[in-house]
């Protein structure tokens, strides 16, 4: 064989198994799990590779306290608590895996009401978890 025809076959080689790298990689890229538990005093959501965004409402007394939790693993993850047509109680919007991978933190409700709690993801994998745990 000559040599041209050896760098030929395995130039060839390399951009096949490049194109199957890429084609399994965009196979499970594709699969989106999303799973959502509304209840009267929390919001729990899990996904994977999950673009969107959803929705829970609470009806919440003066002093209430909202426990607020999450684990995110890939993707950029957005929450929000607030009533409506007035200014978040809480917002946090772009929030990367890179930076913010984990978070604990509680949140105290002003007033009595319904609040909204809004979450949203951009190719995102990962576990959130809004309770109400106590206060008055």
């Amino acid at each position: 064989m000559n040599r041209k025809r050896i760098i030929f076959l395995a130039v060839l080689l390399i951009l096949l198994f490049a194109a199957v790298i890429v084609v399994f990689w965009m196979q499970n890229r594709g699969k989106t799990n999303y799973s959502a538990t509304k209840i009267e005093a929390g919001y729990q959501v899990d996904f994977s590779w999950w673009t969107g965004a959803d929705r829970h409402t609470l009806l919440l007394e003066k002093g209430d306290v909202l426990a607020v939790e999450w684990s995110l693993e890939r993707g950029q993850i957005g929450v929000a608590i607030g009533k409506p047509d007035q200014k978040p109680i809480y917002a946090a919007n772009d929030v990367s895996a890179k930076d913010t991978p984990e978070t604990f933190f509680t949140v105290t409700v002003p007033e009595a009401g319904e609040y909204i709690i809004g979450v949203f993801g951009k190719n995102a994998t990962a576990n959130i978890s809004i309770k109400q745990t106590g206060g008055r």
